[in-house]
């Protein structure tokens, strides 16, 4: 790791950060300064802070439910996760074809990412 300058980029307060090493200058210059938002105290620094947690935490999520068994429908989430962050987009339902039924939506803490499989017999003459 090296240390770097970072610049908060709502307040401008600047901060000793922490980056991984054998970046280029302008690489260097991006890390350090999202990394110093990060960590900032001030408003607006915390709730990026907020949304960087909450979105990862989503990917993570994402992957571990989907991209194994339904890669298409993760990549949709992945595509869609800031929408429904920002409220822009409050549910998202995909039913696939086996009989299952994907869901991510807005929470009051964040993101929720679930599936559920249904397993319905049904016999018609």
């Amino acid at each position: 790791m090296k240390e770097y300058t970072g610049i908060c980029a709502y307040c401008g307060q600047a901060r000793l950060v922490e980056i991984p090493e054998g970046m280029d200058p302008e690489d260097e210059a991006r890390a350090a300064g999202m990394e110093a938002t990060k960590l900032c105290n001030c408003m607006a620094g915390k709730e990026y802070r907020k949304r960087s947690e909450v979105l990862d935490l989503a990917d993570s999520h994402i992957e571990q439910i989907f991209r194994a068994d339904h890669p298409d429908i993760a990549d949709i989430f992945q595509n869609m996760k800031e929408l429904i962050y920002d409220g822009r987009v409050k549910k998202l339902s995909i039913r696939e074809g086996t009989g299952g039924k994907a869901e991510m939506k807005q929470t009051r803490s964040g993101i929720s990412v679930s599936f559920e499989r249904t397993n319905k017999t049904e016999l018609n003459t």
